[in-house]
């Protein structure tokens, strides 16, 4: 793929994984509990219980066609962050690891300590499931946390804390040790369904509301945690969204003052004039944030007008030629994996299809796409990307 295509491609990518976050940050205070469908609900006497020791095991448990919701989930010895992740899961979703790979060409500063990354360096790993958020209480006091056998609360396990239980945790929650026994729920709300790189992902958590639920280990560990936030900046006369975020660890008595101060710092590094569009702590703003939290997003249509905004600067027509040669590329001579894609971004092929060969039905994919299903191209993008790595790269 020559260098403007895939430089097109990958803006294009970074603009559909934008239009993503900003959907679910929209939804990120919308954490009602949910029915547990009637089916896949176990009898009282037979409820399973499983036992993890590790955020990953979990996941891959959550990830699986077997049955979940509502079952019983113990955990010995993990933490509780106030953090939560971006997606939670995101992390540990087949293909997460390789989106994460960052090339040399990606690092901005370094040093023998730290490495700094160019905005899109970034945006990979926060794209990969890196980045977290800290979430105000909702109105009946109940609290969305995580924990986590890693201590890091981007692979965290989201958990729903009733007040009356909060009370009963001393000054800080920030890296108490517990163990809990707690019914895995569905969330009222899901992820944004138009995004086919998160179906599979289950919006959930472990739901605390007894005293019985948990036991306090009285230890306190350090924890690491990732606010991120999304950056509207200038580069080379040209306004791009990009990701950022930094990595907190509260052994460090200076996490704090050392976020707030790499965050004013990154967003004008290398004269990019960024603003950051939200914010990660909705209790301690880190930086200036035009949206302070979802609520703000979602009032007066701002988030429509956030979505135009990003469709005219990242995805025009001229990603129409790129998106034809990456289809191409990544079907080899193979039209049934085309018709694949049709189906996952929901258009049924016959509507296209004319049997030809491939590259003449790559370009009737499109044409249709263009012409009658023109909000589709951001799904088409999204699962593109996880078949061809080369376009978020």
């Amino acid at each position: 793929m020559t260098a403007p295509f895939k430089e097109t491609l990958r803006e294009a990518y970074l603009g559909v994984r934008t239009l993503e976050t900003a959907a679910n940050y929209a939804k990120a205070d919308q954490i009602a509990l949910a029915d547990v469908p009637r089916e896949i609900t176990p009898a009282v006497n037979q409820t399973p219980e499983y036992y993890y020791t590790d955020d990953q095991g979990f996941w891959e448990r959550a990830f699986s066609d077997l049955p979940f919701w509502g079952t019983t989930v113990s955990l010995h010895g993990v933490a509780i962050s106030e953090w939560v992740a971006r997606i939670p899961g995101l992390f540990f979703k087949p293909g997460s690891d390789l989106i994460r790979e960052v090339s040399p060409d990606a690092i901005e500063r370094s040093s023998e300590t730290w490495i700094q990354y160019q905005p899109w360096g970034k945006s990979q790993k926060v794209m990969g499931g890196i980045g977290t958020l800290r979430l105000a209480p909702m109105p009946d006091g109940s609290r969305l946390l995580c924990v986590t056998g890693s201590m890091n609360a981007s692979t965290g396990i989201p958990v729903l804390v009733k007040p009356e239980i909060l009370e009963r945790f001393p000054a800080g929650l920030e890296g108490q040790l517990i163990s809990l026994s707690a019914r895995w729920q569905p969330m009222s709300t899901g992820w944004a369904a138009q995004f086919p790189s998160l179906r599979g992902i289950p919006r959930g958590y472990l739901v605390i509301e007894n005293p019985a639920d948990f036991r306090l280990l009285n230890q306190v560990i350090p924890t690491r945690f990732h606010p991120f936030t999304i950056m509207e900046y200038q580069k080379d006369s040209t306004l791009l969204y990009d990701f950022a975020f930094a990595t907190a660890d509260t052994g460090d008595a200076n996490h704090r003052r050392d976020l707030e101060e790499f965050f004013e710092r990154y967003k004008n590094d290398f004269g990019r004039h960024g603003e950051y569009l939200i914010a990660a702590d909705m209790y301690e703003p880190l930086w200036d944030a035009k949206f302070n939290d979802p609520a703000e997003l979602r009032k007066d249509s701002q988030l429509e007008l956030l979505e135009a905004r990003v469709r005219e600067r990242m995805l025009g027509e001229n990603v129409i030629e790129p998106i034809l040669e990456a289809l191409v590329h990544t079907c080899g001579q193979d039209k049934d994996f085309l018709a694949t894609f049709s189906d996952q971004i929901g258009i049924e092929p016959a509507l296209w299809s004319k049997g030809t060969i491939l590259a003449q039905e790559c370009n009737s994919f499109l044409a249709f796409i263009k012409r009658d299903a023109p909000q589709k191209i951001e799904s088409l993008i999204d699962v593109l990307a996880v078949h061809f790595p080369r376009l978020r790269s």
